[in-house]
C-alpha cells in the first residue's frame, strides 16, 4: 500500500475517533457516543465498507493513545492469505442475509445455513457454525444497531489557554492597492479562544488578506501558532479549506484534534459572531476606509487594536464577562498552568507546513518584528 493510501486511512480513523479525546466525559457518555459512531454510515477511503463496528473504534482509539497518528496507519496483517474461522465466501453470505432482513438474528442465520449450506462452500460436517460466531461478525460490522442517544446541547467551555483554538473567516472591507489603483475585496482569518468563564479572551491571531483561501488561512495558522502555542483542539465550519488534506495532516503530526462544526447547527459559531460584531464596531466603523493605504496599513491598524500583540487596545480594556483585562486573565492562568503551556510551547512546525505558506506570487504579508510576536 502506497504511501497516499496509508495517509488517507489514518486520516479517516482520526476523524472518527478525535471527538473521544476533544472533551471530559459524564459517566456513559463515551459509551453513548461510541454507539452513535457505530450505528452511522460511512464512506470508509479505500474500501467498500459502510460501517465499523465498535470493537474496531476501540482498537483505533488505543493504537492512537499509544502511537499517535502514525500508528493508524494500516500495517500489513501476520495471518495474511491463511484461513480463519469464517471463510470470506460464508462471511459475505452471512451479512448478505443479515441486510436482506435486518430482523434475522445470529441464531436463525445460523439455522439457515444448517439446512441450506451455500452452494460451492459446504459446511464439513464436523464444523458447526455458532450463533455466538455470526453474533460477532454482525457487531464487528455494525449490523447490530442500537437505540441512538439524545443530542448534547450544552455550552463548551474550557479553563485555560490553549485548550481550544475556533477558527472563522469574515467578509471584510474593500480597500484600495497602491500598487495597482483598483480597489479588491478582504477577508479576516481570526484564530479565536474558547468561549466561557473561566477561558481568556486574548485572541492568538487575526489578520487580513485579499483571498479567502487556503494559502491565507494556513499563514494565519502558523502565525497564531507561533504566537501563542499548539492548541489541543482547533474548532471550525465545514468550508473546503477547512476539509483540506493538507492542514487534516498537519493537525494529526501535531497532535490537534480538528473539529468542524455539525451543518445547519450554528449554536457553535457563537463565539466567532460575537467577536465579529466587536470589531466591526469598535474597529472597522472607526475608520474612512478610502484612506486606508493597502493590506500592510489595514493590518497594521487591526493590530493596534487588538491581535497583533500584547499590546493592542482590546487586550488592555477589561471585558464585561471576566472583570479584568483579557491580557492579565491570560497571564494568571499561564502561571496557574506553567506545566500546560512550557508544553505548548515545545513543538516544531512540521515540514509540510511551511513550504506552502512561501510560494511565490502570493498576496502575504511581511513578517512580523520581533516585539509582536
Amino acid at each position: 500500500m502506497d504511501e497516499k493510501k496509508q495517509d488517507d486511512i489514518a486520516l479517516f480513523r482520526f476523524g472518527v475517533i478525535s471527538e473521544f479525546f476533544s472533551r471530559e466525559f459524564c459517566p456513559g457518555e463515551k459509551s453513548a457516543l461510541l454507539r452513535e459512531k457505530v450505528s452511522q454510515t460511512y464512506s470508509l477511503p479505500h474500501s467498500a465498507r459502510t460501517s465499523i463496528a465498535s470493537a474496531t473504534l476501540k482498537d483505533w482509539m488505543t493504537r492512537y493513545r499509544r502511537g499517535g497518528f502514525e500508528a493508524l496507519k494500516p500495517k500489513e496483517r501476520s495471518d495474511q492469505g491463511q484461513s480463519r474461522t469464517l471463510p470470506p465466501e460464508l462471511a459475505e453470505l452471512i451479512i448478505a442475509l443479515k441486510e436482506e432482513n435486518p430482523s434475522r438474528s445470529a441464531t436463525i442465520i445460523a439455522r439457515e445455513l444448517e439446512l441450506a449450506p451455500p452452494i460451492g462452500h459446504p459446511i464439513p460436517p464436523h464444523q458447526r457454525i455458532v450463533p455466538s460466531t455470526i453474533h460477532r461478525l454482525l457487531v464487528n460490522q455494525g449490523l447490530v444497531h442500537q437505540e441512538s442517544p439524545a443530542k448534547d446541547r450544552r455550552h463548551f467551555e474550557y479553563a485555560y489557554p490553549g485548550e481550544l483554538y475556533q477558527s472563522d473567516c469574515l467578509h471584510g472591507p474593500r480597500i484600495l492597492v497602491p500598487q495597482t489603483g483598483r480597489r479588491r475585496k478582504t477577508y479576516l482569518y481570526a484564530f479565536l479562544p474558547p468561549r466561557g468563564y473561566p477561558a481568556t479572551r486574548v485572541v492568538p491571531h487575526a489578520q487580513f488578506y485579499f483571498d479567502e483561501g487556503l494559502l491565507s488561512f494556513e499563514h494565519a495558522f502558523k502565525q497564531a501558532l507561533l504566537k501563542k502555542g499548539v492548541p489541543l483542539r482547533l474548532y471550525c465550519d465545514n468550508g473546503s479549506v477547512y476539509r483540506s488534506h493538507h492542514l487534516q495532516v498537519v493537525c494529526a503530526s501535531l497532535g490537534i484534534i480538528l473539529i468542524h462544526s455539525k451543518a445547519y447547527v450554528p449554536q457553535g459559531k457563537g463565539k466567532a459572531e460575537r467577536f465579529f460584531r466587536t470589531l466591526r464596531m469598535q474597529f472597522l466603523n472607526q475608520f474612512d476606509m478610502e484612506k486606508i493605504k493597502g493590506l500592510e496599513d489595514l493590518n497594521s491598524r487591526l493590530w493596534a487594536w487588538h491581535p497583533g500583540g500584547t499590546r493592542g487596545e482590546y487586550h488592555r480594556t477589561i471585558h464585561s464577562s471576566l472583570n479584568e483585562t483579557p491580557l492579565d486573565k491570560w497571564m494568571r492562568l499561564v502561571g496557574l498552568r506553567s506545566c500546560r503551556v512550557q508544553e505548548l510551547w515545545s513543538f516544531q512546525l512540521p515540514n509540510s507546513l511551511t513550504p506552502k505558506l512561501q510560494g511565490p506570487g502570493r498576496d502575504l504579508p511581511p513578517p512580523y518584528e520581533a516585539e509582536d510576536l
